[in-house]
């Protein structure tokens, strides 16, 4: 059912399987109810939030959690599972821990930054470009439909895109 939708396209990228790729289309839903990802991420309640005390130095560190926790739940779920295998995003995750930044906290950053590239993917319709010469998007994909007329289905329908 996840290629008949516009999030078949999130399928192209390394790290987002079939199961969360639906998870994500579901949790985001209707992109026309949304100008931007941001506000998507704050639908999520992984914005962050400025913790600021008279003229103290204001620290980031902290998610608001007022949005919704199911969908707050999946955001970190496609941060991890990116951060472990998207070699692009594995090097962010490598970046932000070097810079002292908590597990944690590095996957919610990159689940928001899957979150802005799935809102690009699918409002835009446009496959997912990697930067590692490694990627050929026909392996990608069958690593994650195994069924060679799955596979068929969404090169026919996200192909030309």
């Amino acid at each position: 059912m996840l290629l008949e939708t516009d999030g078949g396209i999130l399928l192209s990228v390394p790290g987002i399987g079939v199961t969360l790729a639906a998870e994500l289309t579901a949790g985001m839903g209707d992109l026309e109810a949304f100008t931007n990802a941001g506000q998507l991420i704050k639908m999520a309640g992984t914005n962050p939030v400025v913790k600021q005390s008279g003229g103290k130095t204001a620290t980031h560190f902290a998610i608001s959690k007022q949005g919704r926790a199911p969908f707050r739940g999946i955001v970190y779920q496609a941060g991890k599972c990116t951060a472990l295998h998207n070699l692009d995003m594995n090097a962010r995750y490598r970046k932000m821990k070097e810079q002292g930044k908590l597990t944690g906290q590095a996957y919610i950053a990159i689940g928001n930054r899957i979150v802005r590239l799935a809102y690009a993917r699918r409002k835009h319709q446009t496959l997912y470009q990697s930067t590692c010469a490694d990627y050929i998007l026909q392996k990608v994909i069958a690593g994650k439909l195994r069924n060679k007329s799955k596979q068929a289905v969404f090169f026919s329908q996200f192909a030309s895109v």
